[in-house]
């Protein structure tokens, strides 16, 4: 009796390596903004006021995504990619390295740019090694597959960000925060090599179009429809609100408040055990209800937890810091 051959899924170890790629890059993010980005401004002597500003880099280099657009259809996409990630994972290396370089006080500019030049080139790339590995993944899988890889991300990035505070607290603790900081470029080198890795070992999907992309014209059809740009201002507006307390956050609980990174780690992990948990709930609830009804309830979530901050103070400053953790996890 003749028997057909199993389909062999190729891809397999591909979306594998999206996984592990995603989970690096997850990692890496969390090194270089937040709390940790805090710690090394506040130790070169920058200003809370320009650490905030550092901190929107993130937001400005976002605009970059735009040149994706014109790059996007120049096949094969690896190649180039994978070359453009190497250069700014190397560049974001660098960051924790300032300590010990003498700038005559231009460690700002320096870390501006090092932080604008990174992320702007990692932003460049996103959306094309998004495209590229969502083509592995049939299309009514895609939510699932997406939903797997950010769990994996946020579990592993739990017991990290604790250890990475935990090191940072007892170098400190030893007066050798320079240590700390040695360790963290290392951190971020290895990390960076492996998500390079990653893109190196994963396939890309051949594809065949029928005529040249024209982005503009792609664009221009776009921004003619209604509800994208009603959605497109809402998100447009949204950032600019949330840019105006989020920044200061990470110097706030370290001066202001005066947590520990150990502290800010226990409340970092709860609030993605948290969101991890309704990551779950609200993807089985989607399920029922329209993603306009979660939106809402999301940007309700957001608004009461910037309220909180409000009324955050040394005194009950760990009470309503975790109560803000938790609302925004849920927006």
């Amino acid at each position: 009796m003749d028997t057909q051959p199993e389909h062999k899924d190729i891809y397999k170890t591909s979306r594998g390596m999206y996984i592990i790629w995603a989970l690096f890059d997850c990692l890496i993010a969390m090194l270089t903004s937040g709390t940790f980005l805090a710690k090394l401004t506040t130790t070169i002597g920058i200003s809370d006021g320009m650490t905030a500003i550092l901190s929107t880099t993130i937001s400005l280099a976002g605009s970059f995504q735009i040149i994706s657009i014109f790059l996007a259809h120049k096949t094969p996409v690896k190649r180039w990619s994978t070359a453009i990630e190497a250069i700014f994972r190397m560049i974001m290396s660098g960051l924790y390295l300032l300590p010990f370089i003498s700038l005559g006080g231009h460690e700002d500019i320096a870390c501006f740019v090092i932080l604008l030049v990174a992320f702007a080139l990692r932003e460049i790339v996103l959306p094309v090694h998004s495209a590229r590995f969502m083509n592995f993944v049939s299309v009514e899988k895609i939510g699932s597959f997406s939903a797997i890889t950010m769990c994996i991300s946020l579990v592993g990035s739990i017991g990290f960000n604790f250890l990475v505070s935990r090191i940072i607290d007892s170098f400190e603790a030893a007066g050798n925060i320079s240590g700390a900081f040695i360790i963290l470029a290392v951190m971020i080198t290895v990390l960076s090599l492996a998500c390079v890795l990653t893109l190196l070992i994963a396939r890309e999907k051949p594809e065949e179009r029928a005529s040249a992309p024209q982005p503009l014209t792609e664009i221009k059809h776009l921004l003619s429809n209604r509800k994208f740009t009603t959605s497109v201002l809402i998100m447009v507006l949204w950032t600019f609100i949330s840019n105006i307390i989020a920044p200061f956050l990470g110097t706030y609980q370290i001066n202001e408040l005066g947590f520990s990174m150990t502290l800010i780690s226990a409340i970092t992990v709860l609030g993605n055990v948290t969101r991890l948990l309704l990551t779950y709930l609200f993807g089985r609830l989607s399920i029922k209800r329209p993603m306009l009804h979660f939106l809402r309830i999301g940007y309700c979530a957001f608004v009461l937890s910037y309220a909180v901050i409000i009324f955050t103070s040394p005194k009950n400053g760990v009470v309503t810091f975790i109560i803000y953790i938790l609302l925004s996890q849920i927006g």
